[in-house]
């Protein structure tokens, strides 16, 4: 077997987990590095680039159950859904936000502090997870 093919079986029997990187590194000369490779550039928060798979949140329902709205809105009657783009980076956590304009200012106070505690599955581009910008929607209604 030619060492290029022993190599690809070893890494191949590492990321199906049938090996640790503790066995990769005992058996061959190949270093195996645990923390997912990351595709890094810069990207404006409006700017549109197409990705594998977008970033998908994974706590969505939670964090809107954070957001204390019905105080608010039985005193000033707000109402509406704001959209928000959040930089999200390669291990799926939040790292900034940007709002688009014209959007209410009572209820993005409301939103902006729980965006932190958002969780995301990271976007895909080449087969690798890369930060990149979503699109979140919350939207406001008065209980009846």
């Amino acid at each position: 077997m030619k060492p290029t093919h022993l190599i690809t079986l070893i890494v191949s029997l590492f990321f199906l987990g049938h090996i640790s990187a503790q066995d990769v590194a005992a058996i061959s000369d190949v270093e195996v590095i645990t923390q997912p490779e990351t595709v890094s550039t810069y990207i404006a928060p409006m700017e549109f680039i197409v990705l594998d798979q977008e970033a998908v949140p994974t706590n969505y329902p939670e964090v809107v159950e954070q957001i204390a709205y019905d105080e608010v809105s039985h005193n000033s009657g707000q109402e509406g859904k704001v959209q928000v783009r959040i930089l999200v980076d390669a291990y799926g956590q939040y790292q900034d936000h940007f709002w688009p304009n014209g959007q209410n200012e009572l209820l993005k106070q409301l939103v902006t502090p729980v965006l932190p505690s958002l969780e995301f599955q990271p976007a895909q581009l080449s087969g690798f997870p890369t930060e990149s910008w979503v699109s979140l929607s919350f939207d406001f209604r008065q209980k009846n």
